[in-house]
């Protein structure tokens, strides 16, 4: 089975990590803009007075174990916008992505996720990390993102190369929750303005054996 943000099937089952009962200043409300996945600041951003960035999440449950979730980064620096999987909304993990960080010398790392941003230390994990095989990332290049989750084991591509493999933990294990992370470097943010993350129409979701 596979679906795609073009057919609007899953567009409208996704649900903003804002709208988590306790969360609504953790996350920015995000959703589509125009062609693009977006977000617009938090409702109240005193809440995370020393987190200079805006972050959001939106996610999908797909009732899939095994399954490839792909997206395309637009490659604009200062807004990063990656798939998301293994979503686990009530654990502190929250999920899996991987970034290309253009500011940490393009340096790939694969997060869990975390719920929260804050306190110090935080739930922000990197799991994982390599250099971006490309070399420096040239802004606005786009980047195909593939994550395969197969029997609680997950592996990430970029532009169909792989870069990680990572056994899932414990409190993500069988969860077919998908999604897309956003994080954005400037936090004052119009809210009609189209901020080029990811295409929607990039986005897909396939049931694995």
């Amino acid at each position: 089975m596979t679906f795609s943000t073009e057919t609007g099937l899953a567009i409208s089952s996704f649900k903003s990590a804002h709208r988590i009962p306790g969360h609504e200043n953790w996350w920015c409300p995000c959703g589509t803009n125009g062609d693009y996945f977006d977000m617009w600041p938090r409702p109240n951003p005193n809440v995370l007075d020393d987190w200079d960035n805006t972050r959001g999440a939106l996610y999908y449950d797909t009732g899939f174990t095994n399954y490839r979730v792909e997206g395309t980064w637009a490659g604009v620096h200062g807004f990063t916008c990656f798939p998301m999987v293994c979503i686990n909304p009530a654990a502190s993990e929250f999920g899996y992505t991987a970034y290309i960080e253009p500011d940490l010398s393009s340096l790939t790392i694969l997060w869990e996720l975390g719920r929260d941003a804050l306190p110090s230390p935080g739930e922000i994990d990197p799991i994982q990390s390599t250099a971006y095989k490309e070399g420096a990332h040239v802004d606005g290049t786009p980047v195909p993102v593939r994550l395969d989750v197969i029997d609680d084991v997950l592996t990430v591509y970029l532009d169909g190369v792989l870069y990680f493999t990572q056994a899932v933990t414990a409190n993500l294990q069988g969860s077919g929750i998908v999604g897309i992370s956003m994080d954005k470097l400037d936090t004052t943010v119009a809210p009609n303005d189209i901020n080029t993350g990811m295409l929607v129409s990039s986005f897909t979701v396939t049931e694995l054996p």
